[in-house]
């Protein structure tokens, strides 16, 4: 099982074609959509030859069924992911800004 990229600890503007832009205090810890799902089996994670890591978790519980992700870049000053939700697709595009606010905590699920 390949292990999963963590991004650098800061801030980052996070474009996502669905939701907009946004700024967003990552902690440098494991990205949400790359976790396990306590009520799903356990994802299955791999690199491919390209070098972009990719997971899928096939959860029966919920609406959305099960998760794609692939995700692509550095992980210290850009990335991007493309997202599979159940029927939904998104395409989110990361770039670092620079250290976190003073005050500000991270937030790990933007």
């Amino acid at each position: 099982m390949a292990a999963a990229p963590h991004p650098r600890a800061g801030l980052w503007r996070w474009t996502s074609q669905t939701a907009g832009a946004k700024d967003v205090c990552l902690s440098g810890q494991l990205l949400s959509v790359f976790a396990s799902r306590p009520d799903c089996p356990p994802a299955r994670r791999w690199r491919t030859a390209s070098g972009a890591y990719e997971v899928r978790i096939a959860c029966q519980a919920g609406p959305a069924g099960g998760v794609y992700a692939r995700a692509q870049g550095d992980f210290n000053s850009a990335f991007q992911i493309d997202l599979r939700l159940g029927e939904a697709t998104d395409h989110i595009d990361a770039r670092y800004l620079g250290p976190c606010p003073p005050g500000r905590r991270p937030d790990d699920q933007p």
